[in-house]
């Protein structure tokens, strides 16, 4: 409880998969859905 006196939000950095192979430009596929463009999946 301390910490909240002090600040209203924790943020951290995050990601909705695991790391992939650096030579692939974005995920393809999340959960079996298609990913066709590197904004899609962030």
């Amino acid at each position: 409880d301390r910490l909240f006196n002090q600040y209203d939000f924790l943020v951290w950095p995050t990601a909705q998969l695991f790391p992939y192979d650096k030579n692939t430009p974005w995920p393809t596929q999340i959960s079996g859905r298609s990913m066709d463009t590197y904004h899609r999946w962030m």
